[in-house]
């Protein structure tokens, strides 16, 4: 979304850093149907699992299903290499995998570390809530329904 709100406001963001997604502005006023070229896809710690290219969509690590996982528990990782691709021209519900030319799986593992290089490069931020007094911290008041400082 940044990219287009800074084209819509006539901003240019920076170019020593890498921002998530693509201008859409033609999309919303030129009838254009181009979109990414590739769809990276994280688990819930941030690591890129799955990678969508054209039709094929490539799962480099999945999870396994077991009775417990509820409550925000997983089964244990699954990595594969190399990856599952699935067709989803043929197969949206991503039940069977196929054999893909070596070319797609070039052309998808290419992206892969490409986007894993950017990322690396971007530059980072971390926040320690920890510290400082209450006006650093995310939320103030716990009790709060809905965290707002009562003070």
């Amino acid at each position: 979304m940044m990219p287009t709100i800074a084209n819509l406001a006539g901003f240019t963001l920076p170019s020593n850093r890498s921002f998530d997604g693509i201008d859409l502005s033609p999309v919303l006023f030129d009838g254009s149907n181009q979109g990414h070229e590739y769809l990276f896809h994280s688990d819930h710690n941030g690591t890129l699992s799955a990678v969508r290219y054209n039709q094929y969509k490539a799962y480099y690590m999945t999870y396994s299903a077991y009775d417990g996982a509820c409550g925000g528990q997983q089964g244990f990782i699954i990595y594969h290499k190399p990856p599952l691709i699935f067709d989803l021209s043929r197969d949206l519900a991503e039940s069977t995998p196929i054999v893909a030319s070596q070319s797609v799986y070039n052309a998808i593992d290419e992206a892969l570390q490409a986007k894993l290089k950017d990322i690396a490069s971007t530059p980072h931020t971390t926040v320690d809530y920890r510290i400082g007094g209450l006006d650093a911290r995310a939320c103030c008041d716990a009790g709060h329904i809905v965290c707002r400082c009562t003070n």
